[in-house]
């Protein structure tokens, strides 16, 4: 029995054995299975980051390819360097069992070296190709800034010839005769005007002002290309030309005040009109503001209407250009209203001097107020236009009206005459930015505008005075 007994526990035992030895087996296939799952997933990995990296690589070829060639050229350097070394423990490994390698060794490491040089000169090429496009980069901006400043000096040119005809100074001998007078040290536009017969008034001097403004930069001008030795006379700078020209678009207050307003009768249709309401809800929309245009009842509130500012209780004005609104959705209204404030001859612009938009407002007046504010000007913008998109006959009071100090009698700084221009709807009145105007209170009914202002530094695209 005690035999038996042993034999099952030997059997037993060799079961426990093998099975053990099984469970080792299965143990070491399922690591070698996870190993190699494991393995696989990094491979996977590897490859979508590779591919992930290429893609990307591949879509700003176009803009990093100096930067691509400068890490290709770093990234051979390192093979380079990591072959040498290689190689050099290859040398070393070899030379323990007697080898001859350490003779091909030595030829490597010499190409190695004298591949160096060689990428020094490519990094030296390629500042040198930098320096070469920085230096046509700037010919390119001076050869612009020279062209701008040369159509600039054409305008003011125009404009010089413009008064020397209005008052008749455009004869050889007279001009002569200027050139010599503005020649001199000192100069006073009112002598000037006394001396060329010129009318006494604010606008008269102002426009001599002018004149010997012009007379005098090319005088310098000329003096300082023959000190200089300049050929063909020398270039008037663009801070004469610019100092110029802003002094005749901007023209002094006094002279301002004697330029005729141009009225424009008809100027928009119905339907371009309707094309503003539609732009000034779309725009009150996209800024969730709260919207009451004039289909149906209008409000009596002129802050129930959308706006950006609010003047008083009864004149608000809703900005249309922020963001470029109305100059997107309106191109052609938007051109042609722009364009026809260019063209005037009289406001003395010409397409060689740009003009870009400053504001585009909606205004709305309701009853107990206007644009009363005295002295009212348009600061630092070159030209505006008012469009009337109201039904007059609906309104009572709201008239647009402008100062006339054109006669000599007004004189200093009176406020000189207030002059109406009743225009129907649709109809306008283009002037200069900085000639005093208002807008009569309206009494009754509501009053609807679309005001544009042009003025000489980029276009704007926010509030009116950013």
């Amino acid at each position: 029995m005690h035999g038996a007994m042993s034999l099952r526990e030997q059997v037993a035992a060799k079961k426990e054995a093998i099975f053990e030895a099984a469970l080792k087996v299965a143990r070491a296939e399922t690591a070698a299975g996870m190993e190699s799952a494991l393995g696989e997933a990094r491979a996977e990995a590897a490859r979508d980051k590779a591919a992930a990296l290429a893609a990307a690589a591949e879509e700003h070829a176009g803009a990093l390819a100096r930067v691509r060639q400068a890490a290709a050229d770093e990234l051979a350097e390192v093979k380079r360097d990591l072959a040498a070394s290689r190689v050099e423990s290859s040398r070393v490994a070899s030379s323990r069992v007697e080898s001859t390698s350490p003779v091909k060794v030595d030829h490597a490491a010499e190409g190695i070296v004298r591949r160096r040089p060689q990428a020094d000169r490519s990094q030296a090429d390629r500042s040198q190709a930098d320096r070469s496009q920085a230096e046509t980069a700037a010919s390119a901006t001076k050869a612009t800034s020279e062209a701008n400043n040369a159509t600039r000096l054409q305008f003011v040119a125009l404009v010089v010839r413009q008064l020397l005809t209005k008052y008749e100074l455009s004869e050889k001998a007279k001009l002569a005769r200027i050139e010599e007078f503005c020649s001199a040290e000192t100069f006073a536009a009112e002598s000037f005007a006394r001396r060329f017969g010129m009318p006494k008034s604010l606008e008269a001097e102002a426009h001599a002002s002018a004149i010997i403004a012009f007379f005098r930069a090319r005088s310098s001008a000329a003096k300082s290309g023959a000190k200089s030795g300049a050929k063909g006379g020398a270039k008037a700078t663009t801070e004469t030309t610019t100092s110029l020209v802003q002094a005749l678009l901007r023209l002094p207050h006094a002279a301002v005040e004697g330029t005729e307003p141009v009225v424009l009768p008809n100027f928009l249709s119905e339907g371009e009109i309707e094309t503003v309401f539609e732009a000034a809800t779309a725009q009150a929309k996209a800024l969730s503001m709260r919207v009451a245009m004039p289909s149906g009842e209008a409000a009596t509130d002129a802050t129930a209407y959308a706006h950006h500012v609010q003047y008083g209780q009864a004149h608000v004005a809703l900005n249309l250009h922020r963001a470029g609104h109305f100059q997107r959705s309106c191109p052609r209204l938007c051109a042609k209203i722009t364009d026809a404030m260019r063209s005037q001859s009289s406001m003395f612009i010409t397409p060689q001097i740009t003009l870009s938009i400053r504001c585009i407002e909606f205004h709305t007046y309701t009853a107990g107020d206007g644009l009363a504010t005295r002295g009212h000007r348009d600061l630092g913008s070159v030209l505006t236009i008012s469009v009337l998109l109201s039904d007059p006959h609906s309104v009572e009071g709201g008239t647009f009206m402008t100062c006339d100090r054109a006669s000599s009698s007004h004189e200093g700084l009176s406020d000189g005459v207030n002059v109406p221009h009743a225009v129907s709807r649709g109809g306008a009145v283009l002037f200069h930015s900085e000639k005093m105007h208002n807008v009569a209170p309206v009494s009754k009914g509501v009053r609807h505008s679309l005001v544009i202002e042009l003025w000489m530094q980029p276009e704007n695209k926010f509030d009116r005075h950013k």
